[in-house]
């Protein structure tokens, strides 16, 4: 049996950067070359992306993968031999293929619980419900659930001791080893509102934690695998919320609400002591598989990696972007972590993301191929092969437009990315956005320049003029300027301060009028050659404006914004045409095709919608964005166009008849 233990309050603040620590700024790290991301070089085939993933009816591609990314994760845990991953999510347990981040198989239950654990040999599954009362087995190879058992009070952990034992931990203490052949043993343990079980089966030892802070040591018999007795190491001061048993037993760890790591390294210590470890909750700890490191996250932005016999801080490893890494899992090899982390934000952004990592060196080995923050805009290049698109995690990135494979990212920018355009000559890309810069990058290179300097604003939206000696920016503030492409230096003033944020801005095909849409009532419409307003258009239902678009010919003039409501205007005398109404919610992208007799448009309601201008009629409406539509761009042959959205991805869609 193993001795008792008293626990020692020693609260040594081995990391206390930990506190005044920032996560480092990744947007100026090397930026990854076409080729470079490490998913599998997929193909694209028919109803799915490139990435063999479903896409909505309509469309032909996706920018963007949806791998690796899921909702509402409670645990992960790794397959033994470490190819793949196992997590819980709403509707069941999702199988993750970790060579390329593919989704596998889904075990579908109605009340998914957090608890899960693996046999030895990969064959059996086993699972809680939501409530905690009963244990699913589930057949790996089929994916077929293959017996129930029933418990009477909430479970607080599962391990498999070997191929046919469970071993299971519940709040009112009572603990119970099935053999999966149908006989039982119990055990009823001291504790109650236990939350944790951590298990070394071929030391015989098990860990458990409770609501209580009381940590406790359960011995079992390594070749019977029958539990022989409890002992109770120490009480922390607040709930234990994970832990951890090294693989021969050497130490045993939990982790706190405190923000602690309590460690009882025994035999060779044989007392016990905290680190404080995160900033938060020690949410997930694990040993690696020769006992020698003990992993751990916090609800912070840090992996930290410590040394078992002393707590002594050997690595710490920032999370992507500033999240919270809130789960953790180490694979059976030691050699690969798996993160997940929760994202906050506004309605559309997905929940959480997963990200592969190289437990030895750091690296980062596999992640979402897409942009990290919601797609602010989206370019066609001008002979239709490329696709641009900018985004709020301070990047650009350039799309095969008929694959929809990741042909580039650029970064650098020292804040949200607003806006993207190309050349009239298609070599270089254009981008401004919150650091108040135009920047230049020749195509196929990453070689930066700064067009224009000290803009004096966020910007929104900018434009290139037909003639290409102009860039006109939209700002946060409210300013619309003319500056000289060549100099940088600025030309006019068009705003006329009637704004306080510019959201679009337009110019006729040509190039005599400018279209400005923002925070009033009125669009305004300018002349360019003599820089006045020629025309203000109210459309009497709106407190914003958000987009503007004029139809090739020039003959119309597109405006909606808030009031859920496109207006069509005739540029000869400014009078409005025609209503369009369908929209739920403020429009916040439009776009004509090419040939005039189409409008496209996108806005809150998540859904983008094709109207015929002679009409006036709805003819389809697209689903499949999962945020708000933010920009629509249509190919110059007409054949096609892109959406994208909060949600970070684009949707490539063919041209509907």
């Amino acid at each position: 049996m193993l001795r008792p233990l008293l626990l020692l309050s020693l609260v040594a603040c081995i990391s206390c950067k930990s506190r005044e620590s920032k996560p480092p700024d990744r947007d100026h790290a090397p930026i990854a070359e076409a080729g470079e991301p490490t998913m599998a070089n997929p193909v694209s085939t028919g109803d799915v992306d490139l990435y063999g993933d479903a896409l909505p009816k309509g469309a032909s591609g996706r920018l963007g993968s949806l791998r690796m990314v899921d909702r509402s994760i409670r645990q992960m845990i790794f397959t033994p031999e470490g190819s793949q991953l196992v997590s819980t999510h709403r509707d069941g347990y999702q199988i993750w293929n970790l060579t390329d981040g593919s989704r596998g198989a889904v075990l579908e239950h109605e009340s998914p619980g957090e608890h899960m654990a693996i046999s030895p040999n990969g064959k059996v599954l086993a699972t809680d419900n939501d409530e905690g009362t009963n244990v699913q087995l589930w057949d790996m190879g089929t994916g077929k659930k293959s017996a129930q058992v029933a418990a009477k009070s909430p479970l607080a952990g599962l391990c498999f001791l070997t191929d046919k034992k469970l071993m299971a931990a519940f709040s009112d203490g009572a603990i119970r080893v099935w053999d999966l052949d149908g006989e039982s043993t119990a055990f009823q343990g001291p504790w109650k509102d236990a939350k944790t079980l951590a298990c070394a089966p071929k030391a015989g030892w098990a860990g458990v934690g409770t609501e209580d802070g009381d940590a406790y040591v359960v011995e079992i018999n390594s070749k019977t695998s029958v539990v022989e007795d409890t002992t109770k190491l120490g009480n922390v001061s607040k709930a234990i919320e994970s832990s951890a048993v090294a693989s021969d037993g050497s130490a045993f760890a939990f982790g706190s609400a405190d923000e602690n790591i309590y460690l009882w390294y025994e035999p060779k210590a044989g007392e016990p002591f905290s680190v404080q470890a995160h900033d938060r909750t020690v949410a997930n700890l694990a040993f690696t598989p020769d006992s020698s490191q003990l992993y751990s996250t916090g609800g912070d932005w840090w992996f930290r990696k410590w040394k078992p016999e002393n707590g002594e801080l050997l690595e710490e490893l920032p999370g992507i972007d500033g999240l919270d890494a809130q789960l953790m899992a180490l694979s059976p090899d030691g050699n690969l972590m798996v993160s997940w982390s929760q994202h906050g934000g506004a309605r559309g952004s997905e929940a959480g993301r997963w990200w592969l990592w190289n437990a030895n060196t750091g690296d980062l080995l596999l992640e979402p191929e897409r942009h990290r923050g919601a797609i602010t805009s989206v370019q066609f290049s001008p002979n239709g092969e490329q696709i641009a698109t900018s985004s709020e995690d301070k990047s650009i990135r350039t799309w095969d437009a008929k694959s929809g494979k990741n042909t580039g990212r650029r970064g650098g920018s020292a804040g949200i990315v607003n806006d993207v355009r190309f050349s009239a000559d298609g070599k270089t890309l254009y981008s401004a956005g919150a650091d108040a810069l135009i920047r230049a990058w020749k195509h196929g290179t990453k070689k930066e320049s700064v067009v224009v300097e000290g803009v004096g604003g966020s910007v929104n939206r900018f434009l290139l003029t037909g003639d290409g000696h102009r860039v006109i920016t939209g700002d946060q503030i409210g300013r619309v300027w003319a500056w000289d492409r060549a100099s940088g230096n600025q030309i006019q003033a068009y705003d006329g301060r009637r704004y306080s944020a510019i959201y679009d801005i337009a110019q006729s095909p040509d190039g005599k009028l400018l279209a400005i849409s923002g925070s009033a009532r009125v669009v305004g419409v300018i002349d360019l050659e003599r820089g006045q307003e020629i025309a203000e258009l109210n459309p009497g239902d709106t407190a914003a404006n958000f987009a503007v678009a004029f139809s090739p010919d020039g003959s119309l003039l597109a405006t909606a914004g808030d009031g859920h409501k496109i207006q069509l205007w005739n540029t000869s005398d400014w009078t409005r045409r025609t209503t369009l109404s369908g929209h739920d919610g403020t429009v916040r992208a439009l776009a004509f095709r090419p040939d005039g007799k189409t409008l496209i448009s996108g806005g809150n309601d998540e859904l983008v919608r094709v109207w015929d201008i002679d009409s006036g009629k709805e003819t389809a409406t697209l689903e499949g964005h999962k945020g708000v539509v933010t920009s629509i761009a249509i190919a110059p042959d007409g054949s096609q166009f892109v959406s994208s959205s909060r949600d970070r991805t684009a949707l490539i869609w063919p041209m509907p008849r």
